[in-house]
């Protein structure tokens, strides 16, 4: 889990998050559970008053700045509008916006949601061609339009480079 991520702050993190999903319109009813851990905290969000889940991803605090978080956000609307890849919507704040400050004992965290999207993990024993030919060509697309999109002003990202 890494030692950001324990236990005790995975369930620190799924008490706020459950006292905040007012702000994504969600009902108190609403249940967080854990998705994922990678340098984010991804929940998903059950509401039985509400249609389909949505995810929450609970940004580490001092990794993206709001301007870089905002500019992946811009990045992934572009790449929708294009049809570049199957990529979940992100959710708007009942009060507008998508950067929602959660408010934690151990600090404030930065969160954003996104819709809901089905998947499942390949077997082992699945024939992955047709898979790896998708892929191929998302990445393609990928590429193709991270050369040519016409980034919005103030966009901003870290660079990975040494």
């Amino acid at each position: 889990m890494g030692a950001m991520y324990t236990r005790a702050f995975l369930a620190e993190l799924e008490r706020g998050l459950t006292a905040s999903v007012g702000a994504w319109g969600l009902s108190p009813d609403t249940r967080v559970s854990l998705l994922n851990i990678s340098e984010n905290a991804t929940f998903r969000a059950d509401d039985p008053r509400a249609g389909d889940p949505i995810v929450l991803r609970v940004h580490r605090p001092n990794y993206h700045t709001r301007d870089e978080i905002r500019s992946e956000l811009a990045w992934i609307d572009a790449l929708r509008a294009e049809g570049i890849a199957p990529i979940p919507a992100p959710v708007e704040l009942a009060s507008g916006g998508r950067i929602a400050a959660m408010r934690l004992d151990s600090g404030t965290r930065d969160v954003v949601a996104f819709a809901f999207m089905t998947g499942a993990e390949p077997a082992p024993t699945d024939d992955l061609t047709e898979r790896f030919r998708q892929l191929g060509a998302i990445s393609a697309r990928l590429h193709a339009h991270a050369r040519a999109w016409r980034r919005p002003e103030g966009f901003t990202r870290k660079s990975w480079t040494w």
